[in-house]
């Protein structure tokens, strides 16, 4: 039933060890680390609820109800700097990459560093640094998801390949693309190819 979705699969608990390692805190997690790797927001009250049975039984005196946490809104903002090749996010720190594509590089014109949006960024940086490489954002349309990833990539230096999916993407046309030259049709390597060839983000 319902408590299906609460397995603490060998990803969920390779993502928390890699979080935890990454925040200096592999000891003792930290209840958010808990709840966003499961994603418990999206889940029931009741399994949230038992999530934060577990945090309670490890002695994690930080455990909030479902409820409180859900009426919690965080204020904490991350200062974000970058000096040279270094990143620092809060008090961690990160190498910024090095590409030979600098065009690919994006220049986001419309971010606003409002206090939400460089929580967003800061959480997809904070991934990046846990060696979280596959990041999942969600929220409605126009709230400014491609813009923190593309603020967040601008910070990093890392190249970007865009993709758009559909309801009619195929696994043919995410790896090949047909291109007409000349009169004659010949195939490239589509942008989410060239992204694990050169090491770019898709």
């Amino acid at each position: 039933g319902e408590r299906s979705a609460l397995r603490l699969s060998p990803r969920v608990l390779l993502r928390l060890a890699r979080r935890a390692g990454a925040e200096g805190n592999a000891d003792h997690l930290r209840p958010g680390l808990l709840h966003d790797a499961m994603m418990s927001r999206f889940l029931p009250g009741k399994l949230q609820e038992v999530i934060d049975s577990w945090l309670l039984i490890s002695g994690s005196k930080a455990a909030k109800s479902a409820k409180r946490r859900r009426a919690a809104v965080s204020t904490e903002v991350l200062q974000v700097t970058a000096e040279g090749d270094v990143l620092r996010v809060g008090d961690r720190e990160m190498r910024r990459r090095s590409g030979s594509r600098p065009e690919l590089v994006p220049s986001p014109r419309g971010f606003f560093e409002s206090p939400a949006a460089m929580r967003a960024v800061s959480a997809i940086l904070r991934c990046e640094h846990a060696s979280e490489h596959a990041v999942l954002l969600l929220g409605n349309q126009g709230v400014g998801k491609n813009v923190a990833v593309d603020r967040a990539l601008e910070l990093m230096h890392a190249e970007r390949e865009y993709v758009q999916l559909h309801r009619d993407t195929t696994v043919s046309s995410l790896t090949v693309l047909p291109v007409l030259e000349d009169g004659r049709l010949r195939f490239e390597d589509a942008p989410l190819v060239r992204a694990a060839k050169y090491g770019r983000v898709c």
